[in-house]
C-alpha cells in the first residue's frame, strides 16, 4: 500500500485529468442523446401535423401532446 501512496505526483494527475475528461465526455454524450431525441419527436410530431388536414388534425395534434418523449437516464 505505501509504493501506492507514495507514485510521482505527475502519475496521479494525470489520473485525475483522465478521469475527469471521461465524465465530462459522458456527460456531454448524455446530454446530446437527450436533445437529439428531442429534435427528433418534434420533428415528427411536425411532419405528422403537417401531413394533416380538416378534422383529424385537432386529434392529431391531441395525440402528439400524450406522446411526450419519455427521457430516462440509467445508471450503473
Amino acid at each position: 500500500m505505501e509504493a501506492f501512496l507514495s507514485t510521482h505526483p505527475v502519475l496521479w494527475a494525470i489520473v485525475l485529468v483522465v478521469g475527469s475528461l471521461a465524465g465530462v465526455v459522458r456527460s456531454w454524450l448524455a446530454y446530446r442523446i437527450i436533445v437529439r431525441r428531442e429534435e427528433e419527436h418534434t420533428r415528427r410530431v411536425a411532419l405528422a401535423v403537417m401531413r394533416t388536414n380538416g378534422p383529424h388534425r385537432a386529434a392529431v395534434v391531441r395525440a402528439a401532446g400524450q406522446l411526450a418523449p419519455v427521457v430516462t437516464r440509467r445508471r450503473p
